[in-house]
């Protein structure tokens, strides 16, 4: 069965997502930076009580795709004016029990972030109970982080391969091939902060 896929680039073409819902309609993501895959599939998505499903058996309803350019002044830091200049792509599923879920896809030509956005009919909250979201990096490299510690970020940062992590608080660095790049966190809502957790090789979720 083929892949149902979409793609987003970066303005200037150089970084490009993927979206595709898998043979189960689970949701994966893949990148790519220039012509060498970076974020191999991926999945998405959470898994959550009392039967709110919100990782598989979705089925895209429709894709928007936006562009968007300002630059605004901040008060400090080491450049004055910063330039907000990205491609968007929504990607609007919905399931047979009218879960309506959002992926919202942001490429800069410097990075990308996405975000969930959901409605589950008859429920103004959920508690996720899993996250499924995951980061399989392409190649091995060069990794520099800190241990999962919840308790404090004082501690000190580790050099050593990415297959080597066993389990990182975010911001995670890593450089593979002449490519360096971060995972982090951004614009929580009502949601605990991120850690990593490597699940085989150089795969973490």
């Amino acid at each position: 069965m083929p892949l149902k896929q979409t793609e987003v680039t970066s303005p200037n073409g150089h970084i490009r997502l993927a979206f595709a819902l898998d043979g189960n309609n689970r949701m994966t993501y893949q990148v790519s930076v220039g012509d060498t895959v970076c974020i191999t599939s991926s999945l998405l998505g959470f898994t959550a009580k009392d039967g709110v499903n919100l990782a598989e058996g979705f089925k895209v309803i429709n894709t928007d795709f936006t562009t968007h350019d300002e630059t605004w002044t901040q008060p400090w830091g080491e450049n004055k004016n910063i330039r907000n200049h990205y491609n968007e792509m929504a990607v609007h599923l919905s399931d047979t029990t009218n879960t309506k879920l959002t992926l919202r896809f942001r490429i800069f030509d410097d990075g990308l972030g996405f975000r969930y956005e959901y409605e589950v009919p008859g429920a103004d909250s959920i508690l996720v109970t899993d996250e499924l979201t995951a980061f399989n990096i392409a190649q091995d490299g060069t990794s520099w982080s800190i241990p999962a510690n919840y308790d404090t970020y004082e501690l000190l940062y580790r050099t050593q391969p990415v297959s080597r992590i066993d389990n990182a608080n975010t911001p995670m660095t890593f450089k593979t091939g002449g490519l360096y790049a971060s995972i982090h966190e951004a614009a929580l809502t009502d949601f605990p902060e991120m850690t990593l957790k490597n699940t085989g090789n150089c795969n973490f979720k």
